[in-house]
Order: structure tokens, then sequence, then C-alpha cells
């Protein structure tokens, strides 16, 4: 089953992930999340995304929501810049250089659906040990408009992720393709996902 025109599938390198239960930081209400950081250099991702950006515009401007009137002239910038990204003592964060990235969440779900090259894991501390900082995944992003206290904007949602086998974990662990290997979960077909 194809993916709606405001979901995509984002491929990069999961950064900070905390898939397997909510986790709240500061203020912020308890959700999953992850950043995903995308290689400068890997412009068809980027178009993905920022299809995906217009689509929500476009099903806003045709809906009865109504945050946008008209598709603006210049599209939101949801993706940052990753070589301005630095740590708290103001040096740059090497896992950033080159790199765009996206903060997801998802507060409102209370599962995510959470896949090791398209067979689905459910178990917390399998997710916890595999879904790990570093490593390669097709994250499930929807993207919607948002009107609020006089701002607009589009916005996202965390649907899921699948790894892809791929990557390395910023620690540097070498038992992941061990670890990978232990995983016991049924086997589901892809078009048996949810986010898809």
């Amino acid at each position: 089953m194809a993916l709606q025109p405001t979901t995509v599938a984002i491929r990069g390198i999961l950064s900070y992930p905390k898939l397997a239960e909510k986790v709240a930081f500061e203020k912020n209400d308890p959700a999953f999340s992850t950043t995903v950081l995308i290689p400068k250099e890997d412009t068809e991702t980027i178009a993905k995304v920022e299809a995906a950006v217009r689509a929500a515009i476009e099903k806003d401007v045709n809906g009865k929501k109504k945050a946008y009137m008209q598709i603006p002239a210049v599209l939101p910038k949801l993706l940052k810049d990753g070589d301005e990204k630095l740590d708290k003592d103001g040096n740059q964060r090497p896992e950033f250089a080159g790199m765009w990235f996206l903060n997801v969440s998802n507060k409102y779900d209370d599962s995510i659906t959470l896949a090791n090259k398209m067979v689905q894991v459910t178990d917390k501390k399998v997710i916890k040990d595999a879904f790990v900082g570093g490593m390669e995944a097709d994250v499930y992003v929807d993207f919607w408009t948002y009107q609020y206290s006089g701002r607009k904007g589009v916005s996202t949602k965390l649907l899921g992720a699948n790894l892809t086998g791929n990557g390395e974990p910023f620690g540097g662990s070498s038992d992941v393709a061990d670890m990978f290997g232990i995983v016991k979960t049924e086997t589901v077909f892809e078009d048996e996902l949810p986010f898809n």
C-alpha cells in the first residue's frame, strides 16, 4: 500500500532515539522521539521531505483547516543545518557534520511501529539495544499544518522506523551484528506494517 503524499520514509542516521517508550524532556509531554541525520548529498531524500511539506500545505489549502490560504512562495524549512550544531562547549558535533537534521516525535499514540529489516520488533529491551544513535533507518514521518496563537507552520508526527541493517553505533559497539541475529519476532510483509 502506497504512502499518503504527506507521509514519507526518511532514510537517515538515528541520533538520540527514544523509541522503546515515551520519554519527557524538560517541560515537554512524554513522547517517542528521534533526530534523523540526512547526508546533504542525499538530494533525493531531501526532495521527498520538501514534497511532503508541500503536500501538507496543499491539503490544508484544499481542506477546512485553513492555516494556509495559499501555497507560500517559500516553503517552511524544517531541515536544520548539522554543520551549525554545537555541543555545550561550542564545538561542532562531528556526527552532525555534513548533515541536515530533523527532530521528530509522537506524544499522541501509545505505540509506534518498529522493525528490523521489515521484521517487526516489539520487545522493549531489543528496541533499546538495537535502535541506537548511529544506526541507519527508514523513519516514517507524517507532515501536517498547524495554526496556534497567531503562528502557523508545518510540523511532524513520528509513525515508526525500520532499521536497514547499516550503520555503526556512535558508541562503537562491535556486537551489533550479533545482536541483530538474536532478534526473534514473527516476520511480517512490508504491506502489513501499519506505517504503510
